[in-house]
């Protein structure tokens, strides 16, 4: 087989990747190669100054945060490549007369239904289902619905998907900040 060859091959099945993430119900999802983190640095610095907080677990895994590469198991073959997917969680809006009563509580509206972790996760381990069907690849990828020890907003900028914002999210040209993200770590080189 020739280099072209292969690389016809990845690009084949990195468009029927975004086909069945569409499918599935990503609204977006792009792919690039496994490396660190573009603000590992900065990442590291945030946590030596004491920036987590009370959030503890940020300072575990640092590591696999810096660099998803070393999610892999040791059994199973090296991550190559990090697809990155975001589903616009934009309901509706607020009738006027709610946002300005006094009375009520306002909650984001990302928590207004079930929970997106049980929603999304499913459809990502039907994702790297379907890339292992068309692969042969026996071993499972990394499914991550923001609870792993990924940067995904770095990833979501190094991809294309938006930039982040002040506000620190992920802002979309079209859907501003209305996304919620994850990712699938895979070692097909995509």
């Amino acid at each position: 087989m020739t280099e072209g060859a292969g690389a016809g091959r990845a690009v084949a099945l990195s468009q029927a990747i975004k086909v069945e993430a569409r499918r599935l119900g990503f609204d977006y999802c792009r792919i690039t190669p496994v490396a660190e983190a573009p603000h590992a640095g900065f990442f590291s610095a945030w946590l030596a100054h004491g920036r987590a907080g009370e959030m503890a677990y940020l300072t575990h895994h640092v590591e696999k945060r810096r660099n998803p590469a070393h999610l892999a198991r040791p059994d199973a073959p090296a991550f190559r490549s990090l697809i990155v997917l975001g589903v616009n969680h934009f309901q509706f809006a607020l009738p006027p007369a709610a946002q300005a009563d006094p009375s009520r509580g306002l909650i984001a509206s990302y928590a207004w239904g079930d929970d997106y972790h049980e929603i999304i996760r499913p459809q990502l381990y039907a994702l790297d289902g379907y890339i292992r069907r068309q692969t042969g690849r026996t071993t499972q990828g990394k499914c991550l619905v923001d609870t792993g020890p990924v940067l995904e907003r770095d990833w979501a900028q190094v991809a294309g998907i938006g930039f982040t914002g002040k506000n620190c999210c992920t802002i979309h040209p079209a859907d501003g900040s209305w996304l919620l993200l994850a990712t699938v770590l895979v070692p097909e080189l995509l």
